[in-house]
C-alpha cells in the first residue's frame, strides 16, 4: 500500500509500507527508521508544520477537538498556519464572513527552504496554497455521518473554487476535525482520492488534514495548544497530563493518577487464574475481541446514534459493497459497539463464561493505560479487530480519552449491605471513592470529588454484573444508589459513557430506564477461537513440539460435533487448552468438560502441594458444601462470602464426615489451621477475600455452580426428583446449577424426567398454578437439553 503525503517538505511524497522507503516528489527515496514504518498512515510535516508521527515517541491522549465549535476551530488552524509561513510567502487570513470559500491563502516563494516543485507546475513559479477549514458537530452526526458530510462539503468548495471564484490555486489543503476512514469503496480515504484524480488539471495538490493531523500540529505547538487547552481537554487532570505537570503536587490529581497505574497494573492480566489456570497472562497477548449481536428488538429509534448506524448498514449494502467490507449489527466486534462508536450507554448481555466481565476489564484497562502507560494502550490496540472504516492510526484519534471507574456491582452490593444505617444511603460515588481509589492508593477523595471529576473529564463508568445481586431487597438498593448516581451526573452535565452487563437470565429491564443499546455476546466463532488458543499456547506451552502435541490433540477432539459445539465461550475454550497442555483428550459434554477440567486442577494441585495429595476427597467434598452454601445465601441476599468463621465450620463439618475420631499425623487443629491459610492464599477453586483474605469465595460463578450441583447430586439424604423439581421452581439463579445436575444424572434418571415432561396432563383450565408449573418444568429441561446423555 502506498499513501500519498503532504506535499511540503523535501522528504515527504509516498511512503511504501513494504519497502520502508520515503519516495520524494522527485523519484528520490529516503529509508525509514524501524520504529516508524509499518504504520499505515501518513507522517506529517515532520519540518515544516512542527507535526510529529506520535508512533516515534510518546503517544499523547487525544484533544477534543469537537469541544471547540465551529468558530474556535477555525481559528485554532489559523493559528496553526502562521509560525511557519508568516514572513516566508504571502500569507493572508481571511475572516470568518463570506470570503469566497477561503480561510487562508499562501503563496510559497520557490526559495522557501521545503519547497518541492510540483510536476505539472513550471519551473520558477511560486506555489499558491489555498487552505479551508471545515468544522463539523460529531455529537450530531457522529463520526461516520460526519465523514459523508465532509466529502460532501469538500466538493462544493472545490466547485466554488474552481468554477464560481476560479481562484488560482496548486495546493489546496482542507482541514477538519473528522477523521478519515480507509475503508475501500466507501472510505473517505478513498473518496478524497477519485475527487484529487477528477479535479488533478486544475490543482495539482489536493489535501485533507484531519483530526489526527491537528492533534499532532497541537503537540509541537506549546503556544497554540496553551490558549486552546481549555476546550481541548476539559478536565484537570487530563490538561495536567497534556501540560506534562507534575499532577503529585495536587492530592486529587496524585490520587487519580496512582488510582490510574493501579488500575493498569491491576487488569494487564488475563484472570486467568479464576479458570483454575496457572498464574496470569497478559491481556495484551491473549485478548480476542469478541463479537457481538445487536438486539433488534428494542427498536430502531432508541436513539439518534442507533438510528443513524441502521441508517448507515442499509445505505452501505445497497451502495453494492463487497460482502467482505459490509457492516453487520449482527457480528460486530466488541471494539467496535463499545469504543469507535461511543453511544452514551451500552449493555452486554452473555451467559456464563462467555466474556462479557473480560470486555468491560478491557474497556477499563485501555482508558486507563491511555492516561498513564501509553505502551500498553499500544499493545491492547494490537488486538483490535479494527473497523474496515478506519486505519489503525486512526484508533487515537478516534476513540475519546476517558477517565475509566469499574465497578463489580456483587462487591459493591456487598460494601453497601455492610454500612451501618447512619452511613446510609451509600452513594456509588462514595464506593468509587472508598474502596476504588482510596482503599488502593492510600487516598482521601470524597463522593463529591468523584463526581468533579465525572463534571470535567470524559468519564467512563462500568457496570458489571448485575445477575450476581440476585436478592430483591439488594438489587432495589443498588438501583437505588446507581439511579441517585446518574441523575447526580446528568445535573452535573458531565460526558459520561456507561457500560453495563448482565446474564440475560438475571436481567429483568433494571437498566431500560438509561435506554441502553443492547448487544448480546455471539458464540466464539472459529476464526477467534483459533486466535485464542493459539495465543494461549504460545504463553502456556513454551516448547514447540509440547505446544504441537497439544495442537494435534485439540484438533483431533474439534473433529467431533459434539466438542465443537462446546467451543463457544472463552472460559469453556481455556477448560479445552488446559486438558489438552496436561496430555488428556476433550471431552464431548459440557458437563464432562467441567468435571475434567476439575480433575485435571486436582491432579495439578495434587503433584505439587502435599496438602491437596493427603485431603483431596475432603476438599473437593469442601468445595461442593461451599459452593451450594454460597449459592443459597447469594441468592437470599444474605452475604456474598463466606466468612472466616463460617468456613472454619465447613472445614470441620467435612472433616468430621470423613475423618471422625481418627487419629492424625498432626493435630487437627494444625490441620484446619493449614487448610483455611490455604484457602485464603488460593486452594484449587477458593480464594480469601477481604482486606485480610480471611473471607473464602470462588474464583468464577460458573466453578460454584458446577460445584453446588455436585453437592445436591452426592448428597446421602438427597431426593433426585425432588432436588430437580426445586431447581426448577428457583428460577433463573439455580438455571446454570440445574444444567450441571442434569449432565451428573444416570441416563435412566434423564430418561424418567423427560417422560415425566412429556406425558404429563396440563390438567382442568382452571388450574393454572399446575399448568404453570408444567410449562415452567418443560422449559426447564428444554434448555438443558444438550446435557442429555445419548443412548
Amino acid at each position: 500500500m502506498v499513501n500519498d503525503f503532504r506535499p511540503f517538505g523535501a522528504a515527504m511524497a509516498k511512503l511504501s509500507t513494504s519497502t520502508k522507503t520515503i519516495e520524494r516528489d522527485d523519484g528520490s527515496k529516503v529509508g525509514l527508521s524501524a520504529s516508524c514504518t509499518g504504520v499505515p498512515s501518513a507522517k506529517l510535516l515532520d519540518s515544516f508544520s512542527d507535526k510529529s508521527d506520535p508512533r516515534c515517541g510518546p503517544a499523547m491522549p487525544r484533544y477534543s477537538l469537537e469541544r471547540l465549535g465551529s468558530g474556535r476551530f477555525e481559528a485554532m488552524a489559523q493559528a496553526l498556519l502562521e509560525p511557519r509561513r508568516r514572513g516566508a510567502g504571502e500569507l493572508i487570513q481571511f475572516s470568518p464572513t463570506a470570503d469566497g470559500g477561503r480561510e487562508a491563502t499562501w503563496e510559497q516563494p520557490t526559495s522557501h527552504p521545503e519547497f518541492v516543485r510540483l510536476s505539472d507546475v513550471s519551473e520558477g513559479t511560486p506555489h499558491k496554497w489555498v487552505f479551508q477549514v471545515k468544522y463539523h458537530d460529531l455529537g450530531v452526526r457522529g463520526w461516520r455521518g460526519a465523514a459523508d458530510a465532509l466529502i460532501s462539503g469538500l466538493k462544493d468548495e472545490l466547485i466554488k473554487l474552481t468554477q464560481k471564484h476560479k481562484v488560482p490555486c496548486h495546493r489546496y489543503v482542507l482541514i477538519t476535525n473528522v477523521v478519515l476512514s480507509g475503508v475501500r469503496h466507501v472510505g473517505t480515504r478513498d473518496k478524497i482520492s477519485d475527487l484529487k484524480q477528477k479535479y488533478k488539471k486544475r490543482i495539482p495538490s489536493i489535501e485533507v488534514w484531519d483530526a489526527t493531523d491537528v492533534s499532532r500540529m497541537l503537540d509541537n505547538n506549546e503556544a497554540v495548544r496553551t490558549a486552546y487547552l481549555d476546550d481541548l481537554a476539559p478536565g484537570d487532570f487530563l490538561k495536567a497530563v497534556l501540560k506534562r505537570l507534575d499532577v503529585s503536587r495536587d492530592r486529587k490529581r496524585s490520587a487519580l493518577a496512582a488510582y490510574l497505574r493501579h488500575t493498569v497494573e491491576y487488569l494487564a492480566g488475563a484472570r486467568a487464574q479464576e479458570a483454575g489456570d496457572e498464574g496470569e497472562l497478559p491481556l495484551a497477548k491473549v485478548y480476542v475481541d469478541l463479537s457481538l449481536r445487536l438486539d433488534r428488538t428494542q427498536g430502531e429509534a432508541s436513539s439518534p446514534e442507533m438510528l443513524e448506524l441502521w441508517n448507515e448498514v442499509a445505505h452501505v449494502r445497497k451502495a453494492g459493497v463487497p460482502s467482505e467490507d459490509r457492516i453487520s449489527l449482527s457480528d460486530t466486534p466488541a471494539s467496535s459497539a463499545l469504543l469507535f462508536d461511543n453511544f452514551p450507554t451500552s449493555m452486554i448481555l452473555a451467559g456464563p463464561g462467555y466474556g462479557k466481565s473480560t470486555v468491560t476489564q478491557f474497556l477499563t484497562l485501555y482508558h486507563a493505560a491511555r492516561l498513564v502507560d501509553p505502551a500498553v494502550a499500544s499493545e491492547l490496540e494490537k488486538r483490535l479487530r479494527i473497523p474496515t472504516e478506519m486505519n489503525s492510526a486512526d484508533i487515537g484519534s478516534t476513540v475519546k480519552v476517558r477517565v475509566p471507574f469499574k465497578v463489580e456491582l456483587r462487591r459493591f452490593a456487598k460494601w453497601h449491605s455492610g454500612l451501618s444505617p447512619e452511613k446510609q444511603p451509600g452513594h456509588l460515588a462514595e464506593y468509587i471513592a472508598s474502596q476504588l481509589i482510596n482503599s488502593n492508593v492510600s487516598g482521601s477523595l470524597t463522593a463529591e470529588d468523584i463526581f468533579e471529576i465525572a463534571h470535567d473529564n470524559p468519564t467512563l463508568i462500568v457496570l458489571d454484573g448485575l445477575d450476581e445481586v440476585p436478592g430483591k431487597d439488594d438489587r432495589e438498593r443498588v438501583m437505588k444508589a446507581i439511579d441517585a448516581f446518574i441523575l447526580r451526573c446528568q445535573a452535573e452535565e458531565g460526558d459520561i459513557q456507561l457500560i453495563l452487563s448482565s446474564r440475560p437470565q438475571g436481567y429483568a429491564n433494571e437498566f431500560e430506564k438509561y435506554i441502553p443499546i443492547k448487544w448480546s455476546v455471539r458464540d466464539l466463532e472459529s476464526a477467534l477461537f483459533g486466535e485464542y488458543t493459539q495465543s494461549w499456547l504460545r504463553q502456556r506451552v513454551r516448547d514447540a513440539s509440547e505446544r504441537q502435541d497439544a495442537v494435534t490433540r485439540l484438533e483431533r477432539g474439534m473433529k467431533s460435533p459434539a466438542v465443537a459445539r462446546l467451543a463457544t465461550t472463552l472460559l469453556q475454550a481455556t477448560v479445552m487448552m488446559t486438558i489438552v497442555k496436561r496430555k488428556s483428550e476433550v471431552p464431548h459434554e459440557r458437563y464432562k468438560l467441567y468435571h475434567k477440567y476439575v480433575d485435571v486442577i486436582f491432579e495439578r494441585e495434587r503433584e505439587k502441594w502435599p496438602l491437596v495429595s493427603e485431603y483431596e476427597d475432603e476438599l473437593r467434598r469442601l468445595h461442593e458444601l461451599a459452593g451450594y452454601e454460597l449459592h443459597k445465601a447469594v441468592e437470599a441476599g444474605q452475604y456474598k462470602i463466606i466468612e472466616a468463621s463460617v468456613f472454619r465450620g465447613m472445614v470441620l463439618r467435612i472433616w468430621e464426615q470423613f475423618r471422625g475420631a481418627q487419629p492424625t499425623s498432626t493435630p487437627l487443629t494444625k490441620t484446619v489451621d493449614e487448610i483455611i491459610g490455604a484457602a485464603a492464599n488460593r486452594l484449587v477453586f477458593l480464594s480469601g477475600k477481604g482486606e485480610e483474605q480471611s473471607d473464602i469465595d470462588f474464583v468464577i460463578q460458573s466453578f460454584r455452580e458446577y460445584f453446588a450441583a455436585q453437592y445436591l447430586a452426592n448428597h446421602a439424604d438427597a431426593d433426585q426428583s425432588r432436588v430437580l423439581d426445586m431447581l426448577v421452581g428457583r428460577g433463573f439463579f439455580w438455571s446454570n446449577v440445574l444444567q450441571f445436575y442434569i449432565g451428573l444424572a444416570k441416563p435412566a434418571e434423564q430418561i424418567t424426567w423427560m417422560h415425566s415432561a412429556s406425558q404429563a396432563s396440563t390438567g382442568p383450565a382452571s388450574d393454572v398454578n399446575k399448568t404453570v408449573s408444567l410449562v415452567q418444568y418443560r422449559r426447564s429441561l428444554m434448555q438443558c437439553l444438550p446435557e442429555f446423555s445419548k443412548v
